[in-house]
C-alpha cells in the first residue's frame, strides 16, 4: 500500500460512488471535493487505486481534527484503516491533540489507536447532505 498527500484530484465521481457506506444520507460528490479542497488528506492506494481516505482540519500548531475517515468495504478489515491514522498523526506532527468523533460501535477500534474516550457533543443536519 502506498500513501498519496493532499491530491484530491484522485477523488473521482467513480470512486465517491463507493464511499460513504452506512451513512444515513451520502454527501455530494461536489461537497466531498470542496471538503477535501480545505483539509489535509491522504489516500491509501492499492494498485495505484484508491481504497481509502482520511482527512484532517488543523491549526498546525496545537490541534487537528479528524472530520473523514472511508474505506471502501471490499478492502476494510485489512489494516488499512488503522494505516491512515498512523499517517495522518505522522503528516500533523508533534500537536497537543487530534481530536475526532465517531459511532460508539467504532470506540475500540481508535481506542486501539490511543486515542481516549471523552464525553463531547454534536449537532448534525443531515438535511445539508
Amino acid at each position: 500500500m502506498n500513501f498519496a498527500i493532499n491530491r484530491p484530484e484522485l477523488y473521482s465521481a467513480d470512486l465517491h460512488e463507493k464511499f460513504f457506506v452506512g451513512w444515513p444520507k451520502k454527501p455530494s460528490f461536489a461537497q466531498t471535493r470542496s471538503h477535501l479542497a480545505s483539509v489535509e488528506s491522504i489516500f491509501a492506494l492499492v494498485d495505484n487505486s484508491v481504497v481509502g481516505l482520511i482527512t484532517a482540519f488543523t491549526d498546525r500548531s496545537l490541534f487537528a481534527f479528524i472530520p473523514l475517515i472511508e474505506v471502501l468495504p471490499d478492502f476494510q478489515m485489512r489494516g488499512i484503516g488503522r494505516s491512515l491514522v498512523k499517517e495522518i498523526e505522522k503528516h500533523l506532527g508533534d500537536l497537543y491533540g487530534i481530536d475526532l468523533v465517531c459511532d460508539s460501535n467504532l470506540a475500540p477500534f481508535y481506542r486501539s489507536l490511543d486515542f481516549l474516550e471523552v464525553s463531547g457533543m454534536v449537532k448534525r443536519n443531515p438535511e445539508a447532505l
